[in-house]
């Protein structure tokens, strides 16, 4: 996972915990996942790879359910701004 971020964002990081895990399911034929989200401190300055349109930080609050394609993320990031994985 660190090195994908680090391929796709010239970001180094490090995994800080766990937050969650949601079962989904992908594509026409329903492939099912199994989807991991993790707290991660990043460093470095963002650059964008060759299939990376635009790349830039948001504010928690500031993320809209709407712009999430997957069932999954929007779960996440309703959690999140819900404080659930607040320590």
């Amino acid at each position: 996972m660190i090195r994908e971020c680090q391929e796709e964002t010239g970001l180094a990081g490090e995994v800080l915990r766990y937050l969650d895990s949601f079962a989904d399911e992908y594509g026409e034929n329903g492939q099912a996942t199994l989807n991991f989200f993790y707290e991660v401190r990043l460093q470095g300055k963002p650059v964008g790879s060759d299939d990376i349109a635009d790349l830039r930080y948001y504010a928690i609050p500031e993320l809209q359910l709407e712009d999430f394609a997957f069932e999954n993320a929007r779960q996440f990031i309703k959690n999140l701004q819900e404080g659930k994985y607040d320590r």
